[in-house]
């Protein structure tokens, strides 16, 4: 099935918006391109069965809800030849909702801000933002295996007790998960705060300058060869390092025990001759 185009000066997203006069059916692929419109009509689960390929939404400024509700799409499960979803817009919001079905990827760049959120059995597995968009992705969406952040982007996923599989966090991006994680990396200039209540992150990568905040939850094995640990930012008493803390550069201060956290089984592997210690604690 061929691409079809909303047009761009219509409100309504209905069937009668769309170039080839049908618009959201099983297997459509969809862009709303350079709209400027705040789109109503958004509930758009009655159109499909097994959901659609993708839906692009590229240029403009477009608001697409909440006033006038969710955009509640069924997406195809398995499909995998593009990005499910796509935001690359100048600004704009966007309210999403994945209903029913299982999604593969979606991609945030450009600007403005997108909410995601779940309904049913409706999943994601990937999600990757970048640019200047704000992402806030509730707790009735499961993600079920990683998310990247990047450019000036800003990233808050909320609590769904669930697991999240991968964190990946570089440029100069923001991301704060209120979710357990598994695995987490922050470098460059990035920033990644974890709240991760209820369950150990098996693995976590610092590097570049990048910036980590443990707010809650313990992390096993911490590998660091660059950037810092805010020691202040945990709110109960989580350990980095339970396994192991790996510093692979000289010159790292690894973060100081207080009250709340603690550093453990800290050892230091660099280079001959290059400088042991930089201050904070030693191995």
């Amino acid at each position: 099935m061929a691409e079809t185009q909303h047009n761009e000066q219509a409100v309504s997203i209905d069937a009668a918006n769309w170039v080839d006069g049908v618009g959201f059916t099983n297997d459509a692929e969809l862009a709303i391109l350079d709209s400027q419109q705040t789109l109503i009509d958004l509930d758009r689960t009655g159109n499909t069965t097994t959901g659609i390929l993708y839906l692009h939404v590229r240029g403009g400024s477009p608001i697409i809800g909440p006033i006038a509700g969710h955009l509640k799409v069924e997406f195809k499960a398995a499909y995998t030849t593009e990005s499910q979803f796509v935001w690359d817009c100048d600004g704009g919001e966007c309210y999403l909702e994945v209903v029913t079905l299982a999604a593969n990827k979606f991609e945030l760049t450009g600007s403005g801000t997108v909410r995601l959120f779940g309904s049913g059995t409706g999943t994601l597995a990937d999600i990757a933002v970048s640019g200047n968009v704000n992402c806030y992705i509730d707790s009735s969406l499961s993600l079920v295996s990683k998310v990247w952040a990047s450019g000036n982007s800003y990233v808050e996923l909320d609590d769904d007790s669930s697991n999240l599989p991968d964190v990946d966090v570089s440029g100069s991006a923001f991301v704060y998960s209120k979710r357990r994680c598994t695995l987490w990396t922050a470098g460059q200039n990035s920033r990644l705060k974890i709240n991760n209540p209820g369950a150990a992150a098996t693995t976590g990568n610092i590097s570049g300058n990048a910036l980590f905040e443990p707010v809650v939850g313990d992390t096993s094995t911490v590998n660091q060869s660059g950037g810092r640990v805010n020691e202040r930012a945990a709110r109960e008493k989580l350990t980095l390092g339970g396994t192991a803390y790996n510093v692979t550069a000289a010159g790292l201060a690894v973060p100081i025990n207080n009250t709340l956290l603690t550093v453990s089984n800290v050892t230091r592997t660099f280079e001959a001759g290059a400088s042991a210690f930089g201050g904070g604690q030693e191995a």
